[in-house]
């Protein structure tokens, strides 16, 4: 069986609070959509963040589909 693609908004999702920003262009840094959070990272290391604990989930199910996932 083919391992299915799983897209991950990793550098559109806050690493804060998880909430995804879809107005993110190609800023240099990631700025939080939800007001009442207000988290501001460097998009890169936001996006970073954000693999890591996606990778540590996947590493720790046995089975990994489905996973909460976005284009």
């Amino acid at each position: 069986m083919d391992t299915p693609v799983v897209r991950y908004a990793s550098s559109k999702t806050c690493s804060a609070c998880g909430t995804k920003n879809e107005q993110m262009a190609r800023e240099p840094v990631f700025w939080c959509a939800d007001e009442q959070c207000g988290h501001r990272h460097d998009r890169d290391e936001n996006a970073a963040v954000n693999l890591a604990r996606w990778t540590a989930l996947v590493e720790n199910q046995e089975e990994t589909l489905p996973l909460v996932a976005a284009a």
